[in-house]
């Protein structure tokens, strides 16, 4: 099973490239990790309204590179959100494990700006 790590714009905050980097040195155990960076947009302001229009600017890029990406047709696509629910580790692995029993051909998991 591969796994993808779809983003809009590159890791700067300090930490956590290197944290990055720890996680898919490890997970080339199992799979060959890969990372697709979109070219993030520009953010004027921070208001509600200017948040929504980058966020369907985000979403049209997504489903684009999405469509033209190698991608294996059995996989599931995963979004990552601010507004998410967090899961520990041992979550995490139980989910992949699951994926893994379904025969997923790729996890894809997509991150917004």
């Amino acid at each position: 099973m591969r796994l993808t790590v779809l983003a809009f714009g590159k890791l700067k905050t300090p930490g956590l490239r290197e944290a990055a980097d720890h996680y898919l040195r490890g997970l080339q155990t199992w799979t060959k990790p890969r990372e697709i960076e979109l070219k993030a947009i520009a953010v004027p302001d921070k208001s509600p309204a200017t948040r929504l229009q980058i966020q369907s600017q985000e979403t049209k890029r997504l489903l684009e590179r999405l469509e033209n990406e190698n991608l294996h047709p059995k996989r599931q696509l995963i979004l990552l959100d601010e507004g998410g629910t967090s899961q520990s580790t041992t979550q995490w692995a139980a989910h992949l494990k699951r994926f893994e029993e379904e025969s997923l051909g790729e996890v894809v998991f997509a991150l917004g700006s």
